[in-house]
């Protein structure tokens, strides 16, 4: 049988892919101001969803360490003192379960993954000198790798007919990522 990760990762290919075509930070020149708009659209999608998993009962059950997996206050800290908004809680994805709140967790954790690679190149090409304002980028730092595999560890625990609930999440979350990032504007 065939890996609930590995299902994940077909469902949502197309839709990784789109929302990645739609990421200014991922075209062309990227400077200050394009990074802080990257992680203000960030912020205003993480903070009402975090919200949003918080409210999940089962969730710390299936993943004990779910406060830590939490990003707002780290894009909060890289982007200062500055006004922020938020996605409207009815247009974000399902967190009512431990099974659609785990699929959730599997793209915001993928997304945390791939910005190794995005922090690289920007303080390669100096857009970030260093640590100050890359908390969110930095992720877990030495951890990361144990972090993901216990959330893969955690998605390959759900019982199979919970697991097209976990597929769904994961499918809406980029939906709703896309729809952000097309309705997004900093103010």
């Amino acid at each position: 049988m065939e890996s609930l990760r590995a299902q994940l990762r077909a469902d949502t290919r197309s839709l990784h892919d789109t929302l990645e075509a739609r990421l200014p930070i991922t075209r062309g020149e990227v400077d200050v101001d394009v990074y802080r708009d990257h992680l203000a659209f960030l912020w205003g999608f993480h903070a009402p969803l975090e919200e949003e998993l918080s409210r999940c009962a089962d969730l710390r059950r299936c993943l004990p360490d779910v406060d830590r997996r939490l990003k707002s206050e780290s894009l909060r800290a890289d982007l200062g003192p500055m006004n922020l908004v938020d996605a409207d809680p009815a247009d974000l994805p399902c967190c009512s379960t431990s099974a659609r709140a785990l699929g959730v967790l599997y793209v915001i954790e993928g997304a945390g993954r791939g910005a190794k690679v995005l922090l690289r190149d920007l303080q390669r090409d100096r857009v970030i000198p260093g640590p100050v304002g890359s908390a969110y980028l930095e992720g877990y730092g030495a951890a990361e790798g144990g972090m993901w595999k216990k959330l893969c560890d955690a998605l390959e625990l759900i019982p199979e007919p919970d697991r097209v609930a976990t597929r769904r999440a994961a499918e809406d979350t980029f939906t709703a990522l896309i729809d952000w990032r097309d309705t997004w504007t900093r103010r």
